[in-house]
């Protein structure tokens, strides 16, 4: 398999074979559906492409199909997966068997075969056998995945003060449900947050939680074996990522990491939207959080703890909000301090456990390695979960309310 090589597409009859081409748009894929089990996939225009020699490689297309399979426009997801890694499919199946809601809706879906891998490719002419470099790296072999699912417009494009609040809530109860369903996201992003145009709640959009690839489930991260390895890793965005997965050891991801990774997605959306017509503008107010994402990853982490933690730091990004969200400024303190709160309470009990070590150590205890996780990790003792989050919210409303109150008041 050479370089630019996509099994099971099948180009137009008017393109070159000897070109690697600069898009898919018109290749056609054939798959099976639940109704129909020939269904012809044309490939539009593309909406993502991920260029990269490593990683998943992700594309997305606008794609027709033949025979219709939904009254709605559908979109073709393909990318280069870990082979050992759970399929998407599987996580959104379980999800949907425990009734979580603001899932994507899956159409079809096919796994290459494994002739097509990239272990027999060039990657496994480069590194046979083992497939390690010279400084013993493993790299994982990959096939290539294809999932069609309803096409879905990015939440950034409705965001506003009168739904945002709304949307976040949204977000709190999907990952909450989630979590009952056993699943954990590990990649929350502003990318990965979209809404369905078809369906609203009310006045208000209903979001749709997007991209699965690095979810997995949290019965696999407590096995001892190579799999469970590969679900403890540090995985996400880095804007995104909450600051235990930025520089702790490998543990396993929480549900409170992935609420973590809401809140700073609200923080970015406050600050970056609505996008400022002037670019200088909006420049400026992009470099506001560029230490979120710029560095090594000790820095991201002091960025972000810092934010945490200093009231300065956080009021200094915090009032660069765009005015429309001046109003936000109350509830974000109060999400912001429930965070800060479950991180004084982690650097705690972790200086506690590390006197309790050097103690044992100073006595010659062979006992003194320090324990992984502490009891109550999860949530912090309790302080951080969906249901502080969503106290906090309501909390910030009474604040809100009773100022306008005072000052209705006085008029």
């Amino acid at each position: 398999m050479g370089i630019g090589n996509i099994p099971n597409l099948i180009p137009p009859e008017c393109s070159s074979p000897t070109t690697i081409p600069p898009s898919l748009s018109g290749y056609t894929l054939n798959m099976n559906h639940a109704k129909h089990k020939n269904v012809t996939v044309t490939l539009g225009a593309p909406i993502f492409s991920q260029n990269s020699l490593v990683g998943r490689r992700t594309l997305v297309y606008n794609i027709t199909t033949k025979p219709r399979i939904s009254n709605g426009d559908l979109v073709l997801k393909m990318s280069w997966q870990i082979c050992r890694r759970l399929s998407e499919v599987h996580i959104l199946n379980q999800a949907t068997d425990h009734g979580v809601e603001h899932l994507p809706e899956l159409h079809m879906w096919m796994e290459s075969d494994n002739e097509y891998n990239l272990s027999q490719g060039v990657r496994g002419k480069l590194f046979p056998g083992n497939m390690r470099d010279n400084g013993g790296k493993v790299y994982e072999d990959r096939c290539l995945r294809f999932m069609v699912f309803t096409k879905y417009e990015a939440i950034t494009l409705i965001i506003s003060p009168s739904n945002l609040d709304y949307i976040f809530l949204q977000l709190i109860d999907c990952l909450e449900k989630l979590r009952a369903a056993f699943i954990v996201h590990r990649n929350l992003s502003v990318t990965n947050l979209m809404h369905d145009p078809q369906r609203r709640v009310g006045e208000k959009p209903y979001l749709i939680l997007n991209d699965f690839d690095r979810a997995t489930f949290t019965t696999f991260m407590d096995a001892d074996d190579s799999l469970a390895a590969e679900k403890r890793s540090k995985c996400g965005t880095l804007p995104f990522m909450a600051c235990d997965i930025l520089v702790d050891r490998p543990k396993p991801h929480f549900l409170r990491h992935d609420l973590e990774s809401a809140f700073y997605i609200v923080v970015w959306l406050v600050v970056n939207y609505p996008v400022d017509t002037n670019e200088e503008e909006q420049k400026t107010k992009r470099n506001i959080l560029k230490h979120w994402e710029e560095g090594n990853l000790p820095t991201i982490f002091d960025a972000k703890i810092k934010f945490m933690n200093q009231y300065s730091e956080f009021k200094r990004i915090v009032n660069c909000r765009s005015s429309v969200f001046k109003p936000y400024g109350v509830w974000l303190m109060q999400i912001r301090n429930i965070f800060r709160d479950g991180y004084q309470v982690k650097a705690k009990n972790e200086d506690e456990r590390h006197l309790k070590s050097m103690t044992a150590d100073s006595f010659g205890d062979p006992l003194s390695e320090i324990p992984e996780t502490f009891p109550g990790e999860e949530t912090l003792n309790g302080i951080v979960t969906p249901t502080a989050i969503r106290d906090a919210l309501k909390m910030a409303r009474v604040r809100l309310q009773t100022v306008v109150e005072s000052f209705c008041g006085g008029v």
